[in-house]
């Protein structure tokens, strides 16, 4: 089998990090060929195994005026599709499934698509219009969460629709040692509201805690404002992006995830495959599919503030239950293994071959 993978970018992200580890474990396997494509040429950020080719446009965007980059880009894509021969090709993004469909149509390749956003984002009104049409002629869909696929059937009408969540893996081990650190992880944009974090942390103001947070984004500059105003420059840290994340995984106790747009969140999967002690609001999809609440964490309604603050105060002040939730989460993420997400994606290949 001759699999291609195509994505938007190799940068910094959630979909480039579930693309990436797919490439791994396809690479793997017996009797499998796999290659990426990235539409745009640019940095990679998660590496690729050695027998996986990568290809990238060598022109870009600034090089053309839109249109005719764009034809460009789609003439460009055929040829390399038709290179490479595949069986399967696999695009995610809702901004680019229904282009790379368009692009390969009519070549002899069975084509599956995943958007990696909330269930209900609206990707412009020609996007919006174009895409559950397109679906509707794609050899399958992977939807990420169980709300995903409720709003994929209700736009496209598709029968084969399956829902498989992303691969997580622990790569450094586990660690029982915990220092008095909440976690946030994420790109700094308005839907993950960070700057909530730093006004719950603020309010209950624990003695000997401290806030990391990773990533780095346009709205970086507004949360350290907040932070400069309310005073406590010395209790939070902004980390910005760091290759090792694994190990603050490993040393904080709590994860405290603000976000109101999800489709799959990796990093609270992560943490809690980790044994943190999460918390997150109840978005419209994805941490539902993570979390039970008062069982591997709490999960907030959206905009319940002061409900929020107060299961965050009782992680702090309660070591035991700490403890639980990280103990359960771990056991709950198994079946987003790395070995396992990734069979259930190629036995949904392999059905139609």
């Amino acid at each position: 089998m001759r699999i291609v993978l195509i994505l938007p970018s190799l940068a910094s992200g959630g979909l480039e990090k579930v693309i990436t580890e797919l490439a791994w474990y396809f690479s793997k396997q017996k009797d499998i060929q796999v290659s990426v494509i990235s539409l745009m040429k640019g940095d990679v950020f998660f590496p690729l195994p050695d027998n996986v080719k990568l290809y990238s446009p060598v022109f870009g965007t600034s090089d053309l005026i839109r249109p005719i980059y764009l034809i460009r880009l789609m003439l460009w894509l055929r040829s390399m599709t038709k290179k490479i021969a595949p069986n399967v090709v696999l695009s995610f993004g809702g901004k680019f499934n229904s282009f790379v469909f368009l692009s390969v149509y009519g070549l002899p390749v069975r084509v599956y698509i995943s958007d990696r956003s909330r269930p209900s984002i609206s990707y412009g009104r020609f996007l919006d219009f174009l895409n559950p049409r397109v679906y509707k002629k794609v050899a399958g869909i992977i939807a990420q969460t169980e709300r995903a696929k409720e709003v994929m059937i209700e736009r496209t009408g598709h029968s084969n629709i399956k829902v498989i969540g992303n691969p997580l893996r622990m790569k450094n081990g586990f660690s029982d040692e915990r220092k008095n650190i909440i976690l946030n992880v994420g790109r700094f944009v308005q839907t993950k509201q960070q700057e909530l974090l730093v006004r719950y942390f603020s309010e209950i103001n624990p003695e000997g805690w401290k806030v990391y947070f990773i990533g780095d984004g346009p709205t970086m500059p507004e949360v350290k404002n907040v932070v400069a105003e309310l005073g406590i420059e010395d209790k939070i840290h902004f980390c910005n992006v760091v290759n090792n994340v694994a190990d603050y995984y490993n040393s904080c106790s709590v994860f405290a995830f603000t976000s109101n747009s999800e489709g799959f969140p990796n990093v609270l999967g992560e943490a809690m495959l980790a044994g943190q002690a999460c918390i997150s609001f109840d978005c419209e999809a994805g941490p539902a599919d993570l979390i039970e609440d008062g069982v591997n964490g709490f999960l907030i309604e959206e905009d319940e503030h002061e409900a929020y603050v107060e299961r965050l105060r009782a992680l702090i002040n309660d070591e035991s239950l700490r403890k639980r939730f990280g103990n359960n989460a771990k056991e709950c993420m198994l079946k987003y293994d790395f070995d396992e997400i990734g069979k259930q994606f190629l036995d949904f290949f392999k059905q139609d071959i």
